[in-house]
């Protein structure tokens, strides 16, 4: 009787450990699908104003270039620990549904910035992965909730894209591109001295015109 009893109890612990796990396993993957973020160029449009750009919505695809267009080169800045190189940029907004980005967490190569700190404005956040003649594709992995489910955008280059050679007249920062562009963002007028941005991107224009201020790269 007593060995009945032992076995019995080893088999309802065992039952219990089962149960317990499966609904352990089944709230981890209980996670909500929220819509992907909507994906555009980065307002100074690195990689070069010309350059192609189409993002497909079924793939979450950023897709650059094509036959005959060629990626902009950067020098280094080691003041916003950036490194020389061909790069592209892109602005992902998150989901309305989202509000609160005290959990949101970014990768992209072999970063990973947590808690919302790699915002860029209220909900979006710039990302200007680096390409070389052997890598022409990046992932970005966002979780924008602690209960929301891990979102992957991919950016490539088409094929035929080239990657710009490094001379002396490249640009020494984003800062350049940028400004050159502000006559469109800005129509012509001080605005960008004064902290705004007419286009409603950013209201500190500080941020956008520093560019990389806080750069999502592989390092």
């Amino acid at each position: 009787m007593k060995k009945f009893f032992k076995i019995a109890s080893c088999f309802c612990l065992a039952l219990c450990l089962f149960v317990g796990g499966s609904l352990l396993l089944s709230a981890c993957n209980n996670k909500m699908d929220l819509a992907y973020g909507t994906v555009t160029r980065d307002p100074s449009q690195v990689g070069g104003a010309t350059l192609s750009f189409v993002y497909d919505e079924k793939t979450h695809t950023a897709t650059f270039g094509g036959a005959g267009q060629q990626v902009a080169y950067y020098l280094e800045d080691t003041a916003l620990g950036r490194e020389e190189g061909n790069r592209v940029g892109i602005q992902i907004t998150a989901p309305e549904a989202v509000k609160d980005f005290s959990k949101a967490k970014i990768t992209m190569g072999n970063n990973t910035y947590e808690n919302g700190s790699f915002l860029d404005g209220d909900n979006y956040v710039w990302c200007f992965p680096k390409f070389t003649e052997t890598k022409r594709i990046e992932t970005i992995k966002i979780t924008w909730t602690e209960d929301s489910k891990e979102q992957t955008y991919t950016v490539k280059l088409a094929d035929g894209t080239t990657l710009a050679p490094r001379t002396t007249t490249n640009e020494p920062t984003s800062r350049n591109a940028l400004n050159n562009n502000n006559n469109y963002y800005n129509n012509g007028t001080n605005d960008m001295y004064n902290g705004r941005y007419m286009n409603g991107y950013n209201r500190n224009f500080n941020r956008i015109r520093n560019n990389y201020s806080k750069p999502i790269q592989p390092r």
